[in-house]
């Protein structure tokens, strides 16, 4: 005769459901457990209905980080229901817990709903909203948020400075970045552990400072493999390939071992500087060499390679023989090559498996829609468009942030309402007098990069940061600006003239690429 479960066992029995994958078990137990608690409990497969156990604060909280890990909007609301109906919402992990749930989901309202009814904050339940507006793409509330946290005299711990390290990293706001520098110097004197190094690192890097990025590599000791991957995927950034295998070839004397990241990076570096033969030395010698099986990501990284030398019918090839199943990744970096190869027999096919394995996924049918529209098949890329509209897919909004020294603005596309949007289309308007006066030409505007009819808009969030820019900062400094898409061919081009006719350097990250722009040329040599 086995022990007679009690809220403990159950638990414990959830817990263990949900690290092994069990996930319909653990939430079947839990129902047991909310009719058993109501007095409706009927016989499950494990159990009969008599032995009735009430929910606790431990159980709710183990079920919310099930339903977030597997982004389950919809029962998390469910179980947030019971949570209020049954007075546990006050337990503050499980308000910790609502609060991951839905900033997982993307639902920031009742994210911060619930964090307003949080009664003891904490700098834990504070990391969790910070960490949610990150995650949606909200890197200036975050660091506002951050503010608040030093203001309300809680001690920001290693996870809440690494947050606002990487809300800097995504707005280019290296100002902000200095003082959380100063800050964590002063907070951690005795030295700061590496992963706050590789923060650092990583926020100066993505501010276009790889120059104070390789000095705090260089005061980083010991140096661990994520302190050597972290500075490669810097020069990555700034499209220094050459210094990446020079890095590789340091850390390899310094007899550190490297991991799977760390080919990852070398894979990407040759991919930028096109040596195809040296990726293939150094993705066979992966296993060869130093024990390390490749992963999808590693043969995706080598596909990339093959597809942008044009070796489309080879990268198919490698495809067939590895002996993993190809995931959307791989395939939409085939369909990538594609478009850039104008392939659109091979671009059909990796059209084809992304929709069966991401059906929601815009960007699949954005660069089918190119490739058609490349190929001068309008009608196929009508057709694509109605395909979207029919299934209610949406283009994520464009935004761009700006950093002028004491704010971060963001600017999101299609919204005018910024505090100095009227200057901000009198300096646009001015530049495109200019551009039309010195013959400039922007080059063929892609498909569903969201421009209006009018090529000189100023409705690209790029161009409305650039131009608030030059009316908000010092001539004499660069501006810089990140933002969450890739930039288009007409933003390029319309920032490296405004780069040369205002005398003034531009940094842009995209996500995808580092663009620093001076003279009128661009760092990312026109290949992004």
């Amino acid at each position: 005769m086995g022990l007679k479960p009690n809220v403990v066992s159950m638990n414990a029995l959830i817990c263990g459901f949900y690290q092994h994958g069990l996930y319909t078990d653990a939430l079947d137990a839990f129902r047991y457990m909310q009719c058993s608690g109501d007095g409706k409990a009927k016989s499950w497969k494990f159990l009969d209905n008599s032995s009735p156990i009430k929910p606790t604060g431990t159980t709710i909280t183990g079920v919310l980080s099930l339903l977030t890990d597997l982004k389950l909007d919809r029962l998390g609301k469910e179980v947030h229901c019971y949570a209020l109906k049954n007075g546990l919402t006050s337990n503050i992990f499980v308000s910790r817990k609502l609060v991951d749930l839905y900033g997982k989901t993307g639902d920031m309202t009742s994210a911060a709903n619930v964090f307003q009814k949080i009664e003891n904050k904490n700098v834990v339940t504070w990391n969790s909203l910070l960490a949610a507006y990150k995650h949606n793409r909200k890197p200036e509330v975050a660091l506002k948020l951050f503010g608040e946290v030093l203001e309300s005299n809680l001690h920001p711990n290693l996870v809440t400075v690494q947050i606002a390290l990487l809300s800097c990293g995504m707005t280019m706001a290296l100002g902000y970045g200095r003082e959380l520098h100063s800050y964590i110097t002063k907070c951690w004197s005795g030295g700061y552990p590496a992963t706050l190094a590789c923060a650092l690192m990583d926020m100066y890097g993505k501010c276009g400072n790889i120059e104070d990025a390789r000095l705090v590599f260089e005061c980083t000791v010991p140096k661990d493999i994520a302190v050597w991957n972290t500075m490669m995927s810097c020069y990555l950034l700034h499209r220094m390939p050459r210094d990446v295998i020079d890095l590789f070839n340091c850390f390899e004397q310094s007899n550190i071992q490297p991991d799977p990241i760390t080919f990852i990076l070398l894979l990407s570096a040759c991919k930028q500087e096109g040596l195809l033969e040296e990726a293939q030395s150094y993705f066979y010698n992966m296993e060869d060499v130093y024990g390390i099986k490749p992963t999808l990501k590693h043969y995706t990284c080598m596909v990339d390679i093959m597809g942008s030398a044009g070796l489309l019918v080879e990268s198919l090839a490698l495809i067939q023989k590895m002996p993993l199943e190809p995931d959307a990744c791989l395939w939409s970096t085939v369909l990538r090559a594609c478009k850039m190869h104008s392939n659109l027999e091979v671009g059909e096919k990796a059209a084809k498996a992304l929709f069966e394995l991401e059906p929601d996924n815009t960007s699949n049918y954005i660069v089918l829609s190119n490739i058609y529209a490349d190929t001068g098949l309008w009608e196929s890329t009508e057709a694509v468009r109605d395909a979207m509209t029919e299934q209610g897919l949406h283009v994520e909004r464009q935004c761009s942030w700006l950093h002028n020294g004491t704010t971060v603005h963001a600017f999101e596309a299609g919204d005018l309402s910024h505090h100095a949007i009227d200057a901000i289309l009198s300096t646009w308007k001015d530049l495109t007098i200019r551009m039309e006066q010195s013959g400039y030409s922007p080059r063929d505007i892609e498909p569903y990069c969201n421009v209006e009819v009018d090529p000189f808009s100023c409705h690209h969030t790029e161009k409305i940061a650039v131009c608030y820019g030059l009316i908000s900062t010092n001539d004499n400094e660069p501006i810089r600006i990140s933002k969450n898409f890739r930039m288009c061919m007409e933003c390029h081009s319309s920032i490296k003239f405004i780069s040369r006719d205002k005398n003034r350097q531009i940094l842009d990250s995209d996500g995808c690429t580092y663009h620093h722009f001076r003279d009128g040329t661009c760092s990312c040599g026109d290949a992004w």
